[in-house]
């Protein structure tokens, strides 16, 4: 049996973990492709809805940072796609960039702890939109809010939507 001051150092950097099981995105391969960049911190994921019936159903949750981080440092190098269009929101080596397919409905969704006297809880806040056939984007996640940019058209509104979501 160990000793409680052997496994002190173990339980401060469990703590400092971050675990995310769900799989990543399949690289659209269209050639209307759309990419994405976030910065790989803490656990982003984005949302899949497709219409059924009169309103829209989540069909799959996507990760967009890495699986395991340890201290809030992710466990796997960043990923890039050849030619997206440069950031100046989101740089270094801790960025994930991915090819999707245009046109779906999107909820980019950042999960965090919140810790309370009596408990750590988890709490999540989003942004939705769908993405423009050959647009670039950077996913900003800030202070309790994701802030979409167009960097194709840097002047346009991104399109978002907000349609009835299924029970």
């Amino acid at each position: 049996m160990l000793h409680a001051k052997y496994l002190m150092p173990f339980a401060v950097l469990l703590s400092g973990c971050t675990f995310n099981l769900n799989p990543t995105p399949d690289e659209y391969t269209g050639s209307d492709a759309a990419h994405i960049r976030v910065e790989d911190s803490g656990v982003t994921t984005f949302r899949v809805y497709n219409k059924v019936g009169n309103c829209y159903k989540k069909t799959s949750e996507k990760r967009l940072t890495s699986a395991i981080t340890l201290i809030g440092l992710p466990t796997t190098t960043g990923k890039k796609i050849p030619g997206m269009k440069p950031s100046t929101d989101i740089g270094g080596l801790a960025m994930k960039e991915y090819s999707i397919q245009p046109g779906q409905r999107l909820s980019v969704v950042h999960y965090y702890d919140e810790v309370h006297t009596y408990g750590t809880y988890q709490k999540s806040f989003s942004a939705s939109f769908i993405p423009e056939p050959n647009h670039d984007y950077d996913l900003i996640v800030g202070n309790y809010s994701i802030n979409i940019k167009d960097l194709t058209n840097p002047d346009a509104k991104v399109e978002s939507w907000n349609d009835k979501i299924c029970d």
